[in-house]
């Protein structure tokens, strides 16, 4: 809250107004305390003159007709003075605006004296309300803890505010006098656990600007609530579907999680919330989200929730300027846009302002200032249909969307449930990650953080950047899928973030009724975002010198042998490398060299390996969720899980020797795992032709497709690697003869099949460089939501939707046989791999967040 020197004046004039009706005179022109001759200005003068006045005691009749002429003037005045102060009571407790502008415009004329600064009223000495309810009686109520007082800014705090402010502040005349206002919801009896309720509107019948906003809740059942602006009009205090409460946008939220009580939100001086006729916030509604205890409904209590807010007047001037500034900025933005809606310009909503996606918004026209008090509003970054697999150390859930003007972000809250960790926001600007811009525990209390503290500025971003918010969770504990939702006794979980901004275009409530609610941050969808301008997205590390990127630790080139495989840990902190030493393909002895290597993903430096004596040609190779480690034998017929931590032997698929079909394979290739339901998709491979899933934790067979050779859709010709899609739940195949990837359901209904154009069919007929005219390998990255292959000797990236490309690069032509790929899943700094069989080698691409890096 803040105050001005306006402001102070008036305190320290005769008369103490409030725009309340429920105000009282000031308690020193109160007519039940006349001022007594003695102490006032001109009885002080009378006084004095008494005192000089020589009385005879013999001159009765002079004597007497002093004291009636004394006595008469007394009382006339004491008549005069008391029917003043009556008139000046009635008038500001009926909010008469004449009288209102009388008394500004006289303290206007004191802005020059010098004043003292009044003291800082205590909570009792707060000023009453104009709201239908009593804030005392809230107050006392035992279910409701009461608020705690906001006190006004200092001078000091408000000038070091006000150098902060991106525009020049002064405020409005009018805004002088703060008003509180109670808005609470009827006591009701709830049921056991959550209860979510919407409740209002609060209307307001003149414009108003918010200063500040203050939970009144009971920690013990309130979980959290959310404040939104309404174009309902109807009579206030009634319970309402969220829709016919016609809601237009949130403007403030709390939670109670990291609170011991609730504390308050108050705007940085120049800026607030624009309420009432002229604006697009009509009225307020209150959202409560109760997890009520057993224990409260087996005692009938009732329960209810409020908020205070605090306002001051607001020049009705200031909503249309805004309205007016935006025209002016629309009109100075040439050239349509495709992104743009097509009706008339004039009822366009201003808040989308109408820039596409990755264009810049232009300056303001020269002269063009906008108006001196901003409105804010709120942004919300959310995922609803994330799930959260079991057992993960971290895991998230993002949203990311991309500004369509400019605005100021000055206040952030975070909102998530029991296993949530951090929130992290970060900006990519020109392609560019500019990093974590928020980057907050959401165990934190759950409250509107101000980013730059008592200050209007905040972090200033433009038309085109692109924001995304990551939600980091631990589900170590759980051994259930978690869900979103609101039910904390379901487990579910939120990935919810409010960014608070200025400025607020306020469109008209006709617009608003028209148009709707437009977010200034529009979602992204993949494609409607371009890359950015003169973007490598891949760039080999200065010391890879154009080959491999030197992994510490490994054997050199001659022991390692061929590298046929490569893996990341889901967490990214691992990666492992698959090697045949001194075998090859048609080898047929075993291995008694290690043939895995574990690598420390940020050191680069091999820390283990295992696997001596296990097999004869390893093949494919993947990581799980638990961190164990599979790989497939083409040359033993079997697929052997090893422990990431010890490497040994976990489970055995297969029997050694032996080809088959069933719970047999015939030169296996590959695995991808379902994290979900722990099933295993074993691309098996040079002899079978199918896909077998199995139990990864029981080893038991479930099901197969394909199983035929051939060129058809839904048949294989060397199924060559496989890759699980955990958004979509399906699964994509490498058919490397026939240079294409087919994409199947679960259980095995096929969904599409994607050939590839970079595959030299030819190329097949060159016995010492075949590869050309291979579609050797899958990965599936869900930290980007694309799929990665390698298609002929081209490293290519594809939406897993429609199997579109993105991007591809021609890396690979040297003769180095790329064998195998992998970026790992969810990792937060992934390295592209790529294994290969003739130079013996790992290399190793750096991957571009900023062009990459969005859901």
């Amino acid at each position: 809250m803040w105050r001005d020197r306006d402001e102070e004046a008036m305190r320290h004039s005769d008369f103490d107004l409030s725009s309340s009706p429920r105000s009282n005179p000031s308690p020193r022109a109160s007519p039940s305390r006349p001022k007594s001759p003695g102490r006032g200005r001109k009885g002080g003068e009378r006084q004095k003159l008494t005192d000089e006045t020589e009385v005879k005691p013999s001159e009765d009749s002079q004597t007497v007709r002093q004291y009636m002429i004394w006595t008469t003037g007394i009382l006339a005045f004491l008549f005069v003075f008391i029917s003043v102060i009556f008139l000046l009571s009635s008038a500001s407790a009926s909010g008469s605006p004449e009288l209102r502008g009388q008394v500004r415009a006289s303290a206007a004329k004191q802005k020059e004296m010098p004043v003292d600064p009044p003291p800082r009223p205590s909570s009792t000495e707060a000023e009453k309300t104009d709201s239908d309810i009593d804030p005392t009686s809230a107050t006392a109520d035992a279910s409701i803890q009461p608020p705690a007082a906001v006190p006004p800014a200092s001078a000091k705090e408000e000038a070091e505010n006000s150098d902060s402010l991106p525009f020049p502040f002064s405020p409005s005349p009018s805004a002088r006098v703060y008003e509180k206002r109670l808005m609470k919801l009827d006591p009701m009896k709830p049921k056991k656990g959550e209860n979510l309720v919407f409740f209002g509107p609060f209307v307001y019948d003149e414009p108003r600007l918010v200063t500040s906003i203050l939970p009144v809740v009971n920690m013990t059942y309130v979980h959290h609530l959310v404040v939104y602006k309404s174009l309902s009009t109807d009579s206030e205090a009634k319970y309402h579907s969220f829709s016919r409460l016609s809601p237009v946008g949130e403007v403030f939220a709390w939670a109670r999680t990291g609170n011991d009580v609730a504390l308050p939100f108050a705007f940085p001086h120049g800026l607030g919330l624009f309420v009432g006729p002229g604006t697009d916030a009509l009225s307020l509604i209150l959202n409560i989200h109760f997890e009520v205890p057993e224990a409260v409904v087996q005692n009938n209590e009732l329960v209810t929730a409020a908020i205070e807010v605090s306002a001051v007047p607001l020049d009705p001037k200031i909503p249309v300027g805004w309205r007016g500034y935006a025209e002016a900025l629309r009109d100075a933005h040439q050239g349509p846009s495709p992104h743009r809606h097509h009706k008339k310009h004039s009822t366009r909503p201003l808040e989308a302002l109408e820039f596409a996606v990755g264009e810049i918004a232009p300056p303001p026209p020269a002269g063009l200032e906008p108006p001196p008090l901003a409105g804010i509003a709120i942004q919300m970054l959310l995922n609803y249909t994330f799930r959260l697999p079991p057992g993960k150390e971290m895991t998230e859930a993002t949203d990311t969307c991309v500004l369509s003007r400019d605005v100021s972000i000055f206040a952030y809250r975070n909102h998530g449930h029991e296993i949530g960790r951090r929130w992290r926001t970060h900006v990519f600007r020109d392609g560019l990650d500019t990093g974590p811009v928020l980057d907050r525990s959401v165990q934190e209390p759950q409250i509107f953080n101000q980013i730059n503290e008592g200050a209007a500025k905040g972090v200033q971003l433009r038309a085109g950047d692109m924001i995304q918010l990551h939600c980091e969770y631990d589900t170590r504990e759980r051994n259930f899928t978690t869900t979103v939702g609101a039910d904390l006794s379901k487990g579910e979980e939120m990935c919810n973030q409010y960014l608070m901004f200025h400025p607020h275009f306020p469109s008209t409530p006709e617009t608003v009724k028209e148009w709707g609610y437009v977010p200034v941050c529009l979602s992204v969808d993949s494609k409607d975002v371009p890359p950015p301008r003169d973007f490598v997205p891949f760039a080999l590390p200065a010391s890879a010198g154009g080959g491999a990127w030197e992994i510490v630790g490994l054997p050199p080139a001659e022991s390692l042998g061929q590298v046929s495989a490569v893996a990341a840990s889901v967490d990214g902190a691992w990666l492992f490398v698959l090697a045949r030493r001194a075998n090859e393909f048609d080898s047929m002895g075993v291995i008694d060299e290690d043939t895995v290597f574990k690598i420390d993903a940020h050191t680069n430096r091999v820390v283990g390996s295992f696997g001596a004596g296990l097999f004869v040609t390893p093949h494919g190779l993947t990581c799980d969720s638990k961190g164990d480690v599979w790989v497939a034998d083409s040359g033993q017929n079997v697929v052997v899980k090893l422990s990431g931590q010890t490497g040994e032997v976990v489970l055995r698929l297969g029997e050694a020797g032996r080809r088959g079909e069933g719970e047999l394979f015939s030169a296996p290739t590959d695995v991808a795992e379902d994290s979900e339901t722990g099933e295993v998709f074993i691309s098996d491979g040079y002899g079978n032709s199918r896909v077998a899933v199995f139990d990864g934790r029981t080893g038991r067979f479930l099901r197969e497709w394909g199983g035929r050779r051939g060129t058809k859709e839904g048949e294989f010709n060397i199924v060559h690697g496989v890759a699980f899609d955990t958004h979509r739940r399906q699964v994509f195949v490498a058919d490397r003869e026939n240079g294409r990837i087919q994409v199947f359901r679960t259980d095995g209904e096929l969904v599409a099949v994607w050939p590839s154009e970079f595959v030299t069919p030819s190329a097949r007929m060159n016995r010492e460089r075949p590869w050309p005219a291979h579609l050797s390998a899958v990965a599936y990255s869900g930290f980007f939501d694309l799929l990665f292959s390698i298609e002929g000797s081209t490293v290519v990236t594809r939406r897993p939707d429609s199997g579109t490309v993105v991007k591809s690069w021609e890396w690979l032509k040297e003769d180095g046989w790329p064998h195998d790929i992998d970026l790992g899943v969810n990792a937060k700094e992934p390295v592209l791999m790529v294994a290969e069989l003739d130079s013996k080698q790992v290399r190793q691409f750096q991957l571009d967040l900023s062009w990459l890096g969005y859901r």
